[in-house]
């Protein structure tokens, strides 16, 4: 995966999340009409885990990929640069 595609899939989550942060859908619960789209479960197995914590650990993720690849790149480029003197 190159550094460009990484930075494009952060932007297009940064995107989601901005876009869902407002939104609200019905609850199931008795005491609460809505609930926020982010605070919703991911699935209907249980799970703990909400879809914003799920859109967060992907964007930590991609966010740490685009940081190695960059530290990378710049490794790469000081080491040509050195040996070249």
């Amino acid at each position: 995966m190159t550094q460009n595609e990484i930075s494009q899939m952060l932007f297009n989550m940064y995107d989601i999340r901005n876009r869902l942060e407002g939104m609200v859908t019905p609850s199931d619960e008795d005491y609460v009409t809505e609930i926020k789209v982010l605070d919703v479960p991911k699935d209907t197995d249980g799970s703990i885990f909400t879809i914003g914590e799920c859109i967060d650990q992907i964007i930590f993720t991609l966010e740490e990929n685009d940081s190695a690849l960059q530290h990378t790149k710049k490794y790469l480029a000081n080491q040509r640069k050195g040996d070249k003197t």
